[in-house]
């Protein structure tokens, strides 16, 4: 019995030994539980400066490079120039004779469309610009010129809102996407320069353009409104084509019919501008120039530039 009694209290003591071991070596280690002393830290290789032991606690913020990717466009940035995307310059390969730095911020965006320039007397000389519709601003294009070997030729100005009878403010040719100017070698009829609109092919009748103007398929009246007419009179206005007016005589056979002679007066270029002129598409991205006179173009072969109102190259149009 007293052998048993003594192999209990052995183990009693061995027992409360080891747990005074324990907390002796965990409060030398500071460990919180008997699990961390079984946690082991990995750290990678760039968390050591040089292999010298020292670790990296912190790391340097990074700024995201504000350099344009080859061949992207960048917005302008503070101090350019507004009115287009600025091309990365180091993506393009200037014409030959040029520089990067001889490149407008308009490169690129408005383009010489055409040159006709045939050498016959009475032939129709015209230049065509073009915007392209990826032009995310407007850009204005009175000042530029377009240069060629033998002289420059500058862009003006044009009427923007022709208002009848024939009056209207000289303001600058300002490119949307999409926009078109056609500049010819004949004289205007109204001695300016116009932007097109949706009435200006009624202008033809009353002036002679060289060339004509566009006409557009404007609608002056829906069938209900004149559904009340005598019936000569609506087999009249239905004859009508696009931007066509009554001559005299055909207005006086209406003379006593008061209703549908009123009508028929908006089949004019004053009468179109009335109605359609509040409408959102009234105004087209198309201007008009007349420049007659000698022309700086070589018949035969040229080398055509456009250049900014800095002298920067815009395009280039060899023929």
């Amino acid at each position: 019995m007293w052998k048993t009694i003594f192999f209990i209290v052995a183990i009693i003591l061995v027992i409360v030994a080891l747990v005074f071991v324990v907390r002796q070596v965990s409060k030398s280690a500071q460990f919180e539980n008997l699990g961390s002393l079984f946690k082991i830290n990995f750290r990678s290789p760039s968390q050591y400066n040089n292999g010298k032991g020292s670790v990296s606690v912190s790391q340097t913020n990074q700024t995201p490079s504000s350099r344009s990717t080859t061949g992207t466009l960048s917005s302008p940035s503070s101090g350019q120039t507004p009115g287009v995307a600025i091309r990365n310059q180091s993506s393009i390969t200037p014409p030959a004779g040029f520089t990067a730095a001889d490149l407008s911020p308009s490169y690129g965006q408005v383009r010489i469309g055409s040159v006709s320039v045939s050498s016959g007397s009475y032939a129709l000389k015209r230049v065509s610009l073009n915007a392209s519709y990826t032009l995310k601003d407007p850009v204005d294009v009175t000042g530029w010129k377009l240069q060629s070997n033998k002289g420059a030729m500058p862009i003006p100005q044009a009427i923007d809102d022709f208002v009848p009878p024939g009056f209207g403010d000289k303001k600058n040719i300002v490119f949307p996407s999409g926009g078109r100017l056609d500049i010819y070698n004949s004289y205007s009829p109204v001695s300016a320069n116009l932007r097109m609109n949706q009435c200006a092919g009624y202008l033809n009748n009353t002036y002679r353009f060289i060339p004509t103007l566009p006409c557009t398929s404007v609608s002056l009246y829906q069938r209900s409104d004149i559904s009340t007419f005598p019936g000569d009179c609506q087999s009249f206005i239905l004859s009508l084509g696009s931007c066509r007016i009554p001559t005299p005589q055909q207005l006086n056979a209406f003379t006593y019919e008061y209703e549908c002679r009123a009508f028929l007066d908006r089949f004019n270029y004053a009468g179109c501008y009335t109605l359609e002129r509040s409408s959102p598409d009234f105004f087209m991205n198309q201007w008009l120039i007349w420049s007659p006179g000698a022309w700086p173009f070589d018949p035969s072969h040229d080398r055509v530039l456009l250049l900014d109102a800095k002298g920067l190259l815009v395009d280039e149009y060899i023929y």
